[in-house]
């Protein structure tokens, strides 16, 4: 009787559960391990971005960006009813559904545009459209 295998497979079953827990969504929603790896991940990048900040070159390289930042709610509103209805009403959801590549070029697309046109606007404007509204709505 060989006792070796009972062990390995025993801990390759416990891996595969833990590796069930930490990426599933399951019937009770996500695991524990699930919002670790979420939370390790937002610090990451969180920690890489204010890394990028510091460096004087990086603020012009990242101009786009940090205008992109500054009307979020602008292009957060833009992308939901303007680039999800384009996309749907040119046919593109059902030709794109399931396609990795296709649907990564749709992305770094809207995201290249939502880019230029922050940047185009915060060159005359100080604030985005819809920020300058709910400024002017909040007081």
């Amino acid at each position: 009787y060989d006792t070796t295998w009972v062990e390995v497979s025993s801990v390759r079953a416990v891996d595969q559960k833990l590796a069930r827990l930490g990426t599933e969504l399951g019937e009770d929603g996500p695991g524990p391990l699930w919002f670790t790896s979420a939370l390790g991940t937002s610090l990451m990048a969180l920690g890489l971005c204010l890394l990028l900040a510091r460096w004087a070159f990086a603020c012009k390289v990242l101009h786009p960006v940090i205008c992109a930042g500054q009307m979020a709610l602008t292009l957060y509103v833009f992308h939901v009813f303007i680039g999800l209805t384009v996309i749907e009403a040119l046919g593109f959801k059902r030709d794109i559904s399931g396609d990795l590549p296709a649907v990564a070029t749709c992305i770094a697309v809207c995201w290249l545009i939502s880019l230029g046109f922050a940047a185009w606007w915060r060159s005359f404007a100080k604030r985005g459209p819809l920020e300058t509204l709910m400024r002017a709505i909040c007081g």
